[in-house]
């Protein structure tokens, strides 16, 4: 059974109107095993680890080093994860938002 966990988020300054912000559409899920997560206006569809995924689900709404600590603090126990590869994963994030595959904007907003 799939967890759906899509949200519109928010995704810095929009259209210059005070408070108003671009719009992004990832949707996350968990089905046999795997974790998805879309990005419904690219049409990126990405499999990820445990790591990444509770990673991509904060990332918008939280500044890096929140992020770096709390998933510190939720997979530090593990032996094969460190703060190096926890970092890592953040900037593979960032990665892909820059190349328009995660947290893309919805340019179908408009017409909606």
């Amino acid at each position: 059974m799939a967890q759906a966990a899509g949200k519109k988020r928010g995704k810095g300054p929009g259209t210059g109107n005070p408070g108003e912000r671009e719009k992004t559409m990832i949707h996350q899920y968990k089905m046999d095993g795997l974790n998805i997560v879309l990005d419904v206006c690219s049409g990126g569809v990405h499999l990820v680890d445990e790591i990444a995924y509770d990673m991509i689900a904060l990332y918008e709404s939280e500044p890096r080093e929140t992020v770096l600590k709390k998933m510190l603090a939720r997979y530090g126990c593990r032996e094969d994860i460190n703060e190096t590869d926890l970092e890592q994963c953040y900037d593979e994030i960032t990665a892909l938002k820059e190349a328009g595959q995660l947290f893309s904007p919805d340019t179908f907003e408009p017409m909606a």
